[in-house]
């Protein structure tokens, strides 16, 4: 599936796979999910608001940084496999259920 702008991103099962590292996010803003069933083809090119995938059996959580109900609506119609089942929106700190403490290691933190 190709749509303007977007970046392809890799998904691996039984993990959020992007990284946060280029993207303008603090933990303590909003995530977007969509719960969906079944297994996304690799790659997905959901676009630059896309975080990751986090697959867990026959069920796929994709994430965003802002909502991204057509994006979504266009994969599920591509793949045949997928069913979006729910969406969410919530915190970072909600998705931890706790708010996210920084650490010190050595001279680094966290």
């Amino acid at each position: 599936m190709k749509l303007d702008g977007v970046v392809k991103r890799p998904i691996d099962n039984g993990a959020i796979v992007n990284s946060l590292a280029g993207a303008s996010k603090r933990p303590s803003e909003q995530l977007y999910i969509y719960y969906l069933e079944g297994t996304p083809q690799s790659p997905l090119e959901l676009g630059s608001d896309f975080i990751g995938n986090w697959q867990e059996g026959d069920s796929a959580f994709l994430f965003f940084q802002k909502p991204a109900p057509m994006i979504v609506d266009q994969l599920v119609r591509s793949q045949s496999n997928l069913v979006l089942i729910d969406h969410y929106q919530m915190s970072y700190a909600e998705w931890q259920g706790d708010a996210v403490d920084g650490f010190r290691l050595e001279k680094l933190y966290v």
